[in-house]
């Protein structure tokens, strides 16, 4: 085998599980995200078909932010609003 052929593979061996190690860690930060929007919302446990569109809502940033944004806004108004009266 060449030297090229053995540091492309050395290469390879190093970025993939880096790579899929990032992915992990970006799936479940969407995953933390969204029940723990869904348990501030609900106040109970939740399943996962309650927080499955927030999931998906995140998949796809930026419009998925659009979507959630005014929840989170509401979260906020209601904890302030208990905190100063």
């Amino acid at each position: 085998m060449s030297r090229n052929a053995s540091l492309i593979l050395i290469s390879f061996a190093v970025i993939f599980p880096l790579h899929l190690f990032a992915m992990f860690c970006q799936v479940y930060s969407w995953y933390f995200v969204s029940k723990s929007l869904a348990l501030a919302e609900k106040q109970q446990s939740v399943s996962f078909e309650d927080y499955l569109g927030y999931i998906c809502a995140l998949w796809i940033f930026p419009v998925g932010v659009w979507i959630i944004q005014p929840r989170v806004n509401g979260l906020y108004a209601n904890a302030t609003a208990r905190l100063s009266s």
